[in-house]
């Protein structure tokens, strides 16, 4: 596959005395560097979840050690992956490349906003949100603004997308970082339900906000929710009555 970037910067911090990247293992660095170089990855630092691929990118790599690397890097949440969507993502990249980029952090907030695993777009929305909007700094003041406006508007181009896909509770950074959510929670009731009126599927869907919200809130497994563990267990839940009808 064609490379989809020519060139990417690799952050020097890395190496810093006091970077926590130097208290990973060789094999978790060279797989986060893999990750970070890879041609698949896009602007907000999703791609695909391939150890297989990824395994033979060295002679000295199997699967086996590919796998236990990226559980490393899940375990300090640097690198989060839906393994039944297949996708990973760089919960870092954001942060450390594209954020300081007013061109590719509106191409990354678009990537956001594409995700098609519910899992990892939440994730990043709840990253976006922490950072804020990125203040420009560019000369002339012309310029400036006219960047200053793209930027805004492609965040709250996201946010009300995000807002408009899933329950409420989406908010700028300003306002404080959202609890992570089932963005297709409401899907399945968008087309209401045969025999109600109007007002009762307003009602209905606002009783399912209101069970998913106290859910999250209970069970919100928060920093660690992306986790194989974490996984099982929420799909476990997922069979409870509470989440009944909330087709992920």
């Amino acid at each position: 596959m064609a490379p989809t970037e020519r060139y990417t910067a690799i952050p020097a911090s890395l190496w810093a005395s006091d970077s926590p990247f130097l208290d990973l293992s060789a094999r978790a660095q060279w797989l986060y560097l893999r990750l970070w170089t890879s041609e698949a990855r896009d602007a907000a630092g999703f791609l695909p979840y391939q150890p297989t691929l990824w395994a033979k990118s060295s002679t000295s790599t199997t699967i086996s050690t590919v796998e236990a690397a990226a559980g490393e890097l899940r375990a300090v949440a640097w690198l989060s992956v839906d393994f039944d969507a297949e996708k990973a993502w760089l919960c870092r990249f954001i942060e450390e490349d594209t954020y300081h980029s007013p061109n590719q952090y509106v191409a990354a907030l678009k990537k956001v906003g594409d995700q098609p695993s519910w899992m990892l777009r939440d994730a990043a929305w709840k990253e976006v949100q922490r950072l804020g909007t990125p203040v420009q700094k560019s000369e002339p003041a012309a310029v400036r603004e006219k960047m200053q406006r793209r930027v805004d508007a492609a965040y709250d181009a996201l946010r009300e997308r995000m807002i408009a896909a899933g329950l409420k509770g989406y908010r700028r950074g300003s306002e404080g970082v959202s609890k992570p959510s089932n963005v297709n929670a409401t899907d399945a009731y968008a087309g209401g339900v045969a025999g109600e009126t109007a007002a009762d599927n307003d009602h209905a869907d606002a009783d399912r906000e209101a069970e998913y919200a106290a859910w999250i809130d209970e069970n919100d497994p928060d920093e660690n929710w992306c986790t194989p563990a974490e996984r099982a267990r929420l799909e476990r839940l997922a069979d409870q009555n509470i989440r009944d009808g909330y087709d992920r």
